[in-house]
């Protein structure tokens, strides 16, 4: 196998580029089509057993006034009508997450769908526009739907299913990160909600080339991953937009587990909008980040949030590369096939919420070229995820490295580095 540290850092860059550029354009729309999600809570029937059933959740459906609908960084906050129906709106292109809150925003449960904790609004054609749960029940912290829209409305793959069930306790998890301040209040009705998102990076293999070269995806340790937490919230939770604030953050947690007993320093920025900071698994030796409750320190303040690292090797898509030379020995397009370890194609409009970014590489990782696709201003249908033609052809002869990054539909960076 082929290791070269400017593959690393080619596609660790499209990491950072992804982290600043998604960032800095604030002023765009986060997605433009919404999809219309209702339902109703029938206060007849959760007084019964499947309203209680949970000896731990201290809280019954008929106590939810308000639901937390929320997607990415952004989120729509409804409240229940008096006759127990909700509606409220997410994006196309996302995976959307509901809570259900009391009036005082205790988190009474989340939204259990066709086994996963979040509905993924994708649509090879763009089409779903409305999705009636029709009437709720909760048992345990779940929140089930009688009208179940998986394979009923978003039809999947059983791997696509079970891609999205190994990322479940993730959601989970980020459906009780609505108080990250711990005051009281909902983060959201205050500054703005506190966006946690993670990244991953690993090497992907050898490129194809033409007719000439097949591509060969390399087996990888645990040890070769690279993990990340980012954290980002507006400017208002901290006093300034002084970069001296997130660059002296640090993490610290699991509180579950004192043996880890974490503390690790941060790197960021801010700017007029937000901050955001992240942190790397490499630099405490580590494969990933326990799951557990954690607390970002900054600013002389703390925010708890609850953590479950989205690190399932199995069902990492991997968009496979295939470069297109002409005459002159100059690569003019970037193709794509995309699949999970195991072989299996995957349907990219179905687990993507971006394009690919690309990082074409020299010598000593210089950039030759750079796509950047992945900024979350709207969901493009008319993207060819298969075939991405350069602007400008790259000599083929020059290029050392191809770094490749995309943000699926839970907002999170997956990154991966080619070779010749």
């Amino acid at each position: 196998m082929k290791k070269c540290f400017w593959i690393f850092i080619c596609f660790t860059t499209v990491i950072i580029m992804t982290i600043v550029f998604t960032s800095c354009n604030d002023d765009k729309p986060f997605f433009i089509k919404k999809v219309k999600i209702k339902g109703k809570i029938n206060n007849s029937k959760n007084g019964g057993s499947l309203a209680t059933r949970s000896t731990d959740n201290p809280y019954t459906l008929d106590e939810a006034t308000k639901v937390l609908i929320f997607f990415g960084r952004d989120y729509d906050l409804v409240n229940i009508k008096s006759d127990g129906s909700f509606s409220g709106n997410a994006p196309l292109g996302t995976a959307t997450a509901l809570a259900f809150l009391t009036d005082d925003n205790k988190f009474i449960g989340n939204l259990f769908s066709g086994d996963l904790n979040f509905l993924p609004l994708v649509s090879n054609s763009g089409d779903l526009s409305d999705i009636n749960l029709d009437e709720l029940i909760l048992d345990g912290y779940k929140v089930i739907p009688s009208n179940n829209p998986i394979q009923n409305q978003i039809v999947l793959t059983n791997e696509e299913i079970e891609y999205m069930q190994q990322l479940g306790s993730y959601y989970e998890a980020l459906s009780r990160n609505v108080d990250m301040s711990n005051d009281g209040e909902l983060d959201i009705l205050q500054h703005g909600r506190i966006d946690i998102t993670f990244g991953t990076s690993c090497s992907g293999g050898r490129w194809g080339l033409s007719d000439t070269q097949q591509p060969i995806i390399e087996e990888q340790d645990s040890s070769e991953f690279g993990y990340s937490i980012f954290i980002e919230g507006p400017i208002e939770w901290i006093s300034s937009s002084d970069n001296s604030l997130p660059t002296n953050s640090w993490l610290t947690g699991p509180e579950e587990n004192s043996a880890i007993n974490l503390n690790l320093d941060g790197e960021g920025y801010s700017n007029n909008s937000y901050f955001k900071v992240w942190f790397n698994s490499h630099s405490l030796g580590i494969d990933s980040f326990p799951t557990g409750t954690y607390t970002l320190h900054i600013d002389n303040k703390e925010f708890l949030f609850h953590c479950s690292f989205v690190s399932s090797d199995q069902y990492r898509v991997i968009p496979v590369v295939t470069l297109l030379t002409n005459s002159q020995n100059q690569v003019t397009n970037i193709l794509f096939s995309y699949q999970f370890k195991d072989g299996t194609p995957v349907e990219p409009r179905n687990i993507l919420a971006s394009g690919i970014d690309i990082n074409i590489c020299g010598e000593n990782g210089n950039f030759l070229e750079q796509i950047v696709t992945s900024l979350y201003s709207s969901i493009d249908y008319g993207y060819d995820y298969y075939d991405v033609k350069l602007e400008d052809p790259v000599n083929y002869s020059e290029i050392t490295s191809i770094g490749c990054t995309y943000i699926d539909i839970f907002g999170n960076s997956i990154s991966n580095g080619w070779h010749p």
